[in-house]
């Protein structure tokens, strides 16, 4: 059967233009069992509403599933930004003979475009090689690089073939309507949740931890590059000038920097306990060192204010920038923590600038606005005003990506779970 004039452009400019970044067959398979689902992000938005979607993937894991997410080549997802079997691949080159190969290969059951419009090379070959094509918080927008030149009939024949479309909106309905998507295809879900998950901890810890803190007010620095350990000690010491039982939990990006630090803080003028030596926080203990790995939700669930380290954009030493934002802070907003970060926002800066526009997030200029910015917020009725509504915006669109998830298992269960 012919193709349209609009697809066979699109797969001759394909051909035409360099590949970017080298072969993509030399990139590691995603490891695991069970069929594979391929999750496709366009943008830095998209990312998040698809690492978003593998966490929920990976929570309601009621068949083995393998996962696969390509996202832009300018996005570094950081630490903790998926789970931790998901194969991550940078964008694969536009090309229709490496885009076979790769299909070829992994066989997926699905293929999920996260939004940032609609790439016809990679729809055309999924549809050839027999893979379902499904849209995930789409919006009117995700049309408009197919709207020009309508009778090359490039908008109708990729909307012909996906299989289920989860609209934003009811103009995403109307707009996908008029462009020729067949409407039992077409479901309005609202907005997906943009790549927030919820840390475990152990509760029998987080038991102990409340009866030893009691009434004590609490702040977190998490994920703290070395370059900011003095600056986030001292803004401590500058805020316990007000609040003198203050406790600081201190995360470093590096558990190996416990030791130091609890040096550092000595130096400070502060009395620490650290939890890598298996110590835990005495009454005197001005701040707890937080060196050990795997227990970050218990700390976020302690703290009703948490500072995400790396965002002041300090140096080291030796002039060296350092990381920003290492974590994502919809974690701590998930957890009813109030978020405080500085202006080096680096990948996360579209969750920062979600959080900051709903007053779930307090942007701080450097570390004398961030030691004043604790003391301000150490009243509990302020940071609970700040927690709920970052926790507000966290949450927004979690029934979306639920829903998201079953269209994806339904699909998967109607092939047999087939690989």
């Amino acid at each position: 059967m012919s193709k349209p004039l609009g697809i066979m452009l699109s797969l001759l400019a394909a051909v035409r233009r360099p590949a970017e970044g080298g072969a993509p067959l030399a990139l590691p398979s995603p490891g695991g069992a069970g069929p594979l689902v391929w999750l496709h992000a366009q943008d830095a938005r998209a990312f998040r509403v698809l690492a978003g979607l593998a966490w929920r993937l990976d929570e309601q894991r009621r068949t083995p599933l393998r996962l696969l997410l390509t996202h832009p080549r300018d996005i570094v997802p950081g630490p903790g930004a998926l789970p931790p079997e998901v194969a991550v691949w940078p964008a694969l080159p536009d090309d229709p003979v490496q885009l076979r190969e790769v299909l070829a290969q992994m066989q997926p059951a699905a293929l999920v475009l996260g939004g940032g419009g609609l790439p016809p090379v990679l729809i055309n070959e999924a549809d050839t090689a027999g893979v379902p094509v499904v849209l995930v918080n789409a919006g009117a927008s995700q049309l408009d690089g197919l709207r020009l030149m309508p009778w090359m009939g490039l908008q109708r024949t990729l909307l012909r073939v996906v299989r289920h479309a989860l609209l934003r909106d009811e103009a995403a309905l109307r707009a996908f309507r008029r462009a020729g998507a067949r409407p039992v295809t077409l479901e309005v879900t609202g907005p997906l949740a943009e790549g927030c998950r919820v840390l475990h901890c152990n509760p029998a810890e987080r038991e102990v931890l409340v009866r030893q803190l009691g009434v004590r007010p609490v702040w977190l620095a998490v994920g703290v590059p070395q370059a900011e350990e003095v600056a986030i000690l001292r803004a401590h010491r500058a805020a316990q000038r007000i609040a003198h039982r203050l406790l600081l939990i201190l995360v470093p990006v590096d558990p190996a920097r416990g030791p130091a630090l609890t040096v550092a803080a000595r130096e400070a003028g502060l009395r620490a306990a650290r939890r890598g030596a298996d110590e835990e926080p005495a009454d005197e203990d001005q701040v707890y060192i937080a060196d050990t790995e795997g227990e970050l939700g218990l700390w976020y669930r302690l703290a009703p204010l948490c500072y995400v380290g790396g965002t002041l954009g300090l140096t080291s030493n030796a002039g060296a920038a350092q990381a920003v934002a290492g974590r994502d802070p919809c974690e701590a907003a998930a957890l009813g923590s109030a978020v405080l970060h500085g202006p080096a926002t680096g990948a996360h800066a579209l969750a920062f600038g979600r959080l900051g526009r709903a007053g779930g997030a307090r942007r701080v200029s450097g570390p004398d606005a961030l030691a004043e910015a604790v003391t301000e917020l150490l009243a509990p009725d302020r940071a609970a005003q700040l927690a709920s509504a970052a926790w507000e915006v966290v949450t927004t669109g979690t029934e979306a990506t639920d829903r998201a998830a079953e269209v994806i298992f339904e699909l998967i269960d109607s092939s047999g779970g087939e690989t």
